[in-house]
């Protein structure tokens, strides 16, 4: 279970790091444009571009500015919690019933 646990977490973390760098991207698609109408060459304006991309998702990812709008952290300990509280209330019951008889028709999880 434990190494299950890492794979979630290493993929969970992967993306929100590809979240960071498409916002970063997206936030900085007029600086390639606003650098080249400031007279910039399009070697500049790519460097430009390209550093303000970089510094945006830098900052965001080590600073966590995202977390002042967007408490993503705190949303899921409040699913998680949510989700122990169904289980722990409303499957782990039917599940105990149906183990001590599983021949019990009103216990049954029949959905079709």
């Amino acid at each position: 279970m434990p190494s299950a646990r890492r794979a979630f977490e290493s993929r969970l973390k992967l993306g929100q790091d590809l979240s960071l760098a498409y916002m970063a991207i997206i936030s900085n698609t007029d600086a390639y444009e606003s650098a080249l109408e400031h007279g910039a060459t399009k070697r500049e304006a790519a460097a430009v571009a390209f550093g303000s991309t970089v510094g945006m998702f830098l900052v965001d990812k080590y600073l966590g500015l995202g977390e002042m709008f967007f408490n993503d952290k705190e949303q899921s300990k409040i699913f998680r919690q949510a989700f122990r509280d169904f289980r722990d209330k409303e499957v782990n019951p039917i599940i105990a019933s149906l183990a001590k008889n599983p021949e019990s028709k009103e216990l049954s999880l029949n959905f079709f």
